[in-house]
């Protein structure tokens, strides 16, 4: 009996001893660790619990397919990697064969940010535009008659 008890006490003890070295490992700042250490942020779609990251929609969802399955679409997508920038820019190119599968989200995501972006540098531009005309009148106005 006690020798039964103390086994299952080990077995407890090592599969602590298993998760907290796991846990540490992941949230290291590891190289081949894909995953967000948690925020304290509250999220209103898991009845405001903690959520496990700063949510923001899909942004991290896993790609869930290919060479990069295990980053998230918001790291594939903002990467400045050449290799990451090509998959981009050729999954864009590629025919969805399965609507509402793994392919079809992830291009439906990268075009969603292409036209958040476009969006953002028309702003962008518009702004700088109104800035320059308001220093012009500026100018024009204080100069000495």
């Amino acid at each position: 009996m006690f020798n039964l008890m103390f086994i299952y006490f080990l077995k407890l003890l090592l599969k602590r001893i298993l998760f907290l070295c796991f846990k540490l490992y992941s949230f290291s700042g590891n190289e081949s660790s894909n995953k967000k250490p948690p925020t304290e942020q509250r999220c209103p779609k898991r009845g405001n619990k903690l959520c496990p990251f700063n949510f923001r929609g899909d942004d991290y969802h896993l790609v869930g397919f290919g060479p990069y399955k295990l980053m998230s679409r918001f790291d594939l997508y903002n990467s400045t990697q050449e290799e990451h920038r090509n998959y981009v820019t050729s999954t864009l190119n590629t025919n969805v064969t399965y609507p509402g599968g793994q392919l079809d989200k992830l291009k439906r995501y990268i075009e969603k940010e292409d036209r958040r972006r476009q969006q953002e540098q028309l702003e962008d531009q518009l702004l700088f535009k109104a800035a320059e005309e308001a220093e012009l009148r500026h100018k024009t106005d204080s100069a000495p008659r």
